[in-house]
């Protein structure tokens, strides 16, 4: 009978070594698992009830579809009418026949982008603001468009936009930054959007201040910049955020504000 205890003793003992083994390994395999995740990190905050609100972190993966093929508008669409666009002194690119069409839910966006600096242009950073009949933004949208331009070329871009637009609404497409092969050139975002704003509601023209730095002194934004961006535009309109979506690794995001309180 002892030497039955003591082998239902140590089988015991073997069972408690290999569950505590098991629960390490699901941990190891759950923290390289959100390591994983982190590499493409997509914030979604969602029912904010105002900018003053608790955030809601939720962390998802592949929401937001890969914002790759930028090509010239294909043909045979809905017929396109004329976007406005800003693009600040200073920067060495510029805009030229902008426009947007809306088929079913998406909006799709033309534009020329040409190069009017002296090195090869490889990126636009372009923001998209909706605005309301009372001047206040009321969507933001913000995408990187691959460009492969020459000094004096132009190439025609073009992307799709999902978020809801509201008839009566107007909208701008401005340049806020550029990357070419040495330089990077980028402008204070919130500076621009409220000059865009007092802009629409018939104020002087917008106006901003591009910075320049070398393109190895530039570091993509982390997602909870853009949500500051946000939390600051929604407090200018005394508005809230309906939903907001960032993808870090695309260095794109898109907001919804609620109409002013």
């Amino acid at each position: 009978m002892t030497i039955k205890k003591y082998q239902y003793k140590r089988l015991a003992f073997v069972l408690v070594v290999f569950l505590c083994l098991f629960v390490v390994a699901l941990v190891a395999v759950a923290r390289v698992r959100t390591i994983v995740r982190n590499q493409q990190t997509l914030i979604k905050v969602s029912n904010v009830a105002s900018a003053d609100a608790i955030i809601d972190h939720k962390l998802e993966r592949n929401q937001i579809e890969p914002a790759i093929n930028y090509q010239p508008a294909p043909p045979g669409g809905p017929p396109s009418s004329p976007l406005p666009t800003f693009v600040a002194q200073g920067f060495r690119a510029g805009f030229e026949n902008a426009s947007s069409n809306r088929n079913g839910p998406i909006q799709a966006v033309s534009v020329t982008a040409v190069n009017r600096g002296n090195e090869r242009l490889e990126a636009l950073d372009v923001l998209l603001l909706d605005f309301t009949p009372q001047a206040t933004i009321s969507r933001i949208e913000r995408k990187v468009l691959p460009v492969n331009a020459t000094p004096n070329g132009r190439q025609s871009l073009y992307f799709e936009s999902a978020l809801p637009r509201d008839l009566g609404h107007a909208q701008v497409l401005a340049i806020t930054g550029i990357t070419s092969e040495k330089k990077r050139q980028d402008l204070d975002l919130k500076a621009l959007t409220k000059a865009l704003a007092k802009q629409q509601g018939g104020g002087p023209p917008a106006a901003a201040v591009v910075a320049e730095k070398g393109k190895s002194e530039f570091s993509p934004t982390p997602c909870f910049s853009w949500f500051q961006l946000t939390h600051d535009v929604a407090g200018d309109n005394k508005s809230g955020v309906s939903g907001f979506t960032c993808n870090q690794s695309e260095q794109s995001f898109a907001v919804i504000l609620t109409a002013p309180r």
